[in-house]
């Protein structure tokens, strides 16, 4: 659907993103499109088509969906245009790249029909006019460069070192780093240590990781808790990870956007969901509510008696659990659980149970 039954200005070039969802009967479940195909004047330009692709494709979904619109929808956001970094073999039509040609006062009549794969069809004509009016100004006091995708991109600071592999982008993109002081941290927990630097957008796919290295003079106690950090889309520090050594932390990465360094000196939280001494002669095992402020669960280590035991996992739960293998032995167990986050900080349990 459009908002408005006016023609839309468009400029000499470029191309559609169809953003689209799909339904079935009885669930509540949305669903992607089979095939999407455009028509311009009356004549199939461009058709997509998802017949599937193999396992190590899968990252190349991120260039045929128009990325930045992908993660902020509950829609597909499907790009009417082939990118020349593309590899997935789904376009069964296209011409000119997709890419719709359209001069100053030029009119055109498009047609887009979105298809499911039970059949189902819905579709969109609208028309276009052309215009000679940019979209963008560039301030004449900035200095915005162009990264092509096909050459390695390195910009190189005092404090910031950032390198892009030829590869890694899948088109064009204008790179500008800009610095900010260092803010007043939403998360009291973390220690901010450096300013923030905005490297690209967070909207950015990679399909290669990047180079990020940042400097800053952090306190001897404070080194070994210190890691790379982000801001996420709610505004809050989401871990990166990294290790403090030489005067900065490098990390390879495919999260741009806005970089900076912090220390988290809290350690994870751990509680027994069984009490002291308790008697667990008919239980399968025991459980110990687990969770971290910033950097999440490293790893973890698990004694009864003394002696190592397994003890898994289960992130969606917020627990770790070990489960009982040998018969009740009627007697008094010592536990002694470890558990470290991703920025070095340890938390011990000790206790006791009956079986």
């Amino acid at each position: 659907r459009l908002d408005g039954a006016d023609p839309l200005p468009v400029g000499r070039l470029g191309y559609f993103v169809l953003e689209a969802t799909d339904r079935k009967n009885g669930v509540n479940n949305t669903f992607g499109l089979y095939r999407v195909t455009l028509e311009v004047d009356g004549e199939p330009v461009f058709q997509y088509r998802m017949d599937g692709y193999a396992f190590d494709e899968t990252r190349y979904c991120n260039v045929v969906a128009c990325y930045p619109l992908q993660i902020a929808s509950r829609n597909e956001a499907i790009r009417l245009a082939v990118p020349e970094s593309n590899r997935l073999d789904c376009y069964p039509i296209v011409r000119n790249r997709g890419l719709i040609a359209c001069s100053a006062g030029e009119r055109r009549q498009l047609r887009i029909v979105a298809e499911d794969d039970s059949g189902n069809r819905s579709s969109l004509t609208f028309a276009v006019t052309g215009s000679d009016q940019k979209a963008f100004h560039a301030d004449a006091d900035t200095l915005v460069r162009v990264i092509d995708p096909s050459k390695r991109f390195a910009d190189l600071h005092d404090d910031l070192c950032v390198t892009i592999p030829a590869g890694a982008l899948y088109e064009p993109v204008r790179y500008e780093m800009i610095r900010h002081a260092r803010p007043a941290p939403r998360d009291t927990t973390l220690t901010v240590l450096s300013s923030v630097y905005r490297v690209l957008s967070r909207e950015t796919p990679l399909h290669e990781p990047a180079e990020v290295t940042v400097r800053a003079f952090v306190p001897r106690d404070l080194q070994p808790h210190a890691a790379l950090a982000t801001i996420n889309g709610k505004g809050r520090l989401s871990y990166l990870g990294g290790t403090y050594r030489s005067g900065g932390i490098t990390l390879r990465t495919r999260t741009l956007g806005y970089l900076l360094m912090v220390a988290d000196t809290v350690p994870p939280r751990l509680e027994p969901r069984f009490g002291d001494g308790a008697d667990l002669s008919r239980a399968r095992g025991f459980s110990l509510a687990i969770d971290d402020n910033f950097s999440g669960i490293a790893s973890w280590r698990l004694h009864i008696d003394g002696k190592w035991v397994p003890c898994d996992r289960f992130p969606m739960k917020g627990t770790l659990v070990h489960f009982f293998d040998a018969p009740a032995q009627r007697r008094t167990h010592a536990v002694r659980l470890s558990v470290t986050d991703g920025c070095g900080n340890a938390t011990h349990f000790e206790g006791t149970f009956y079986r």
